[in-house]
């Protein structure tokens, strides 16, 4: 009996193990139709989050994506190759040609910002859209990272909400807003930062200025003072993630912080600064606090602000 009790265990265990090889069911196949490039954006551009996008969701395993070369192939058969956007009754077919529940369609476009990755798929039982979402990133270096957070999303919607057991989630965030919270972040810092509070241009011309300058209040001013303008050297410590931020988020904001305040001429970024900004990210997804202290070499507090941020 023990016997007999051992080998239906073996066999149930072997059948297990069989189906965990096999993947997700086929009722979660997913055929990535295209990405394309619109708006002047690079064809390269699209060619490079399409492999993003399909490698993030090969590596999660959490869908069964239809083979390029499958697809290329019934898309030639049906002369589907050449004929531009497809519309939602074209693309239903092909899921059903492919033996895919989903379809899906991309694009990367430029912005005035950057550009936008968007995602939209098809599910071919209903005819109806089951996802449609997209990122904005601020370059060409983020697009590929803005293609893997929409695979995650993706994912995470058809497969009802949350990401598999043992999937690591990216980063909860639009890299493009988190540019644009560093760059606020770096122009409030440029207004709060002490400088030359005293002084009296003499002449202001497309070349410069002349002009004289008193250090302290209520110094004399004297023939020959000269208004001279030193830009503040300072170093940007990595910035702390938060409750819910996590660290892709604060990784991202340290290095759009670091490069905006490298834009502005009163900051020179250097490792024997004057002056450290330390800095930690909060809060849950478009709702974050970004918090910055600036220390001189002593430690003391220079100046301290609070900023909301949307990513």
């Amino acid at each position: 009996m023990h016997d007999a009790l051992r080998q239906r265990v073996t066999v149930f265990l072997c059948c297990a193990a069989l189906a965990a090889a096999a993947g997700p069911p086929k009722d979660r196949t997913l055929a990535i139709a295209a990405v394309e490039a619109r708006g002047g954006a690079a064809p390269d551009l699209a060619s490079a989050a399409e492999d993003a996008l399909i490698a993030q969701l090969v590596a999660d395993g959490a869908l069964r994506v239809v083979e390029r070369q499958q697809l290329a192939r019934v898309m030639k058969e049906q002369a589907l190759a050449q004929s531009g956007a497809m519309s939602d009754e074209v693309q239903i077919e092909l899921a059903r040609l492919v033996g895919a529940r989903w379809i899906a369609v991309g694009a990367v476009q430029t912005t005035s910002r950057g550009y936008s990755v968007s995602l939209r798929a098809m599910d071919s039982t209903t005819a109806q859209v089951a996802f449609a979402d997209s990122v904005k990133v601020g370059d060409d270096d983020q697009v590929e990272a803005g293609a893997r957070q929409l695979a995650q999303r993706l994912e995470a919607k058809l497969s009802g909400g949350a990401l598999p057991d043992g999937v690591q989630a990216l980063g909860n965030f639009d890299p493009g807003e988190v540019k644009d919270g560093a760059r606020s972040l770096a122009r409030s810092l440029a207004l709060r930062m002490p400088g030359l509070r005293y002084f009296l241009l003499r002449t202001v011309s497309r070349t410069g200025c002349t002009g004289r300058v008193k250090r302290e209040p209520g110094a004399n001013v004297e023939e020959g003072d000269q208004l001279v303008s030193m830009p503040l050297k300072i170093s940007v410590e990595p910035i702390e993630a938060g409750a819910g931020a996590d660290a892709a988020l604060a990784k991202v904001l340290t290095e759009e912080t670091r490069a905006a305040i490298a834009g502005f001429p009163q900051f020179t970024l250097a490792q024997d600064a004057q002056l450290t900004a330390l800095g930690r990210v909060s809060g849950p997804r478009g709702r974050r606090t970004m918090t910055v202290q600036v220390v001189d070499k002593k430690g003391n507090a220079v100046q301290k602000l609070e900023l909301p941020g949307s990513f």
